[in-house]
């Protein structure tokens, strides 16, 4: 078994949207600070809190009511919505930009909100648009032949999972690659919320906090990844002797065969946002596969994607085997094994991603 690199925990698009959305948000900031004529901002804020804590009344979580997002998704809000800095998800803040739904089973969506300057935001996502062909006037055509409706000005899809709907100047973004949902399921909510967008309902900048921090204190511990598998599990596992006890590697640990040849096999944890990622290589592959099935022999292809399913019941909620790598994700942790080029490296790279998820 090869060693190879490990994948990043998100894609270099996703890192592209990130820091459009950095400046975005920096800019409107500077704006609104420089159109004040006196060093402080006007609030519409009618409980006294501070601009900077309220976002001057704007909660990115009075767009959708909790009914309207399990009716949408088809399943039950863990507790009530609660605001989150994108900078660091894993932590609910009362004055976050953003608002996540979540369900028992750690799955989110998630809302943003461009309350001005929308339309400049919608330009600069053009440039890595993905999946959307063509867009008019409350009408937005996938690239697979589907089309969504809404009461927009114009749509875009991002990446694999996200979904952004502007009226005028204001836009709404939902991201659902944390949770099962399709595109549709997106662009219901994003049309709903952008219908509610003058008008968002009281909810308590705070709601939601206190539940949302005492589940993130109940998820999976992150700890030594060596300590996920043992060296005689890791042996039974790869059906060989290792050559010596388990290295870690910050957030993999390396696993090195006895055998010649065999070499080395790292299994990669990621503890949080596991579900997003996920979903998130399962796209990118799903473009790349694309690219390598022109041409190729169509039962050749069935018989791959009969072996590959072989492999995927297992201590998960879902795995898959993408490109030389294995996944797997549970709790919203992902755990990955590589390189498994071949079908008994799968095998072996299936039953140490196995070993680990059991201890979660």
């Amino acid at each position: 078994m090869n060693r190879i690199a490990q994948p990043s925990g998100r894609s270099s698009t996703r890192l592209l949207l990130t820091a459009v959305a950095a400046i975005l948000l920096i800019a409107c900031g500077k704006k609104a600070a420089d159109t004040s004529g006196a060093g402080t901002v006007a609030t519409d804020n009618p409980a006294g809190e501070s601009n900077l804590a309220s976002g001057a009344g704007r909660n990115p979580c009075g767009l959708l009511e909790p009914k309207e997002v399990e009716a949408i998704l088809g399943v039950t809000l863990v507790g009530p919505p609660y605001r989150f800095n994108k900078t660091s998800k894993e932590r609910p803040a009362p004055d976050g930009e953003a608002c996540r739904y979540e369900t028992a089973a750690y799955h989110v969506v998630e809302v943003e909100v461009e309350w001005t300057g929308g339309a400049q935001m919608m330009k600069m996502y053009g440039a890595v648009q993905h999946l959307a062909d063509q867009h008019m006037k409350g009408v937005l055509k996938l690239a697979n032949g589907s089309q969504l409706t809404g009461g927009w000005d114009e749509a875009k899809v991002v990446t694999c999972c996200t979904f952004i709907a502007l009226h005028g100047d204001q836009a709404v973004t939902v991201d659902v690659s944390g949770s099962n949902a399709t595109l549709e399921q997106a662009a219901k909510m994003a049309d709903a919320a952008l219908k509610r967008i003058e008008k968002p309902l009281p909810v308590d900048a705070a709601e939601g906090i206190a539940a949302a921090t005492a589940r993130a204190a109940a998820r999976p511990a992150e700890r030594d990844p060596c300590s996920l598998v043992s060296r005689a599990e890791a042996e039974a596992a790869l059906e060989s002797p290792l050559a010596k006890d388990p290295v870690v590697d910050g957030s993999k640990c390396d696993y090195t065969s006895s055998e010649k040849f065999a070499g080395t096999i790292s299994l990669d944890v990621s503890w949080r946002n596991g579900y997003a990622q996920f979903r998130e290589h399962a796209a990118t592959a799903a473009d790349v596969g694309k690219v390598f099935a022109v041409g190729a022999d169509s039962g050749q292809q069935e018989k791959k994607s009969v072996a590959a399913d072989s492999l995927l019941v297992g201590p998960w909620e879902s795995a898959q085997v993408v490109q030389d790598h294995f996944y797997a994700v549970k709790k919203d942790v992902l755990i990955t094994a590589g390189s498994v080029m071949g079908r008994k490296q799968q095998e072996h790279a299936r039953n140490l991603v196995a070993a680990a998820t059991s201890k979660l």
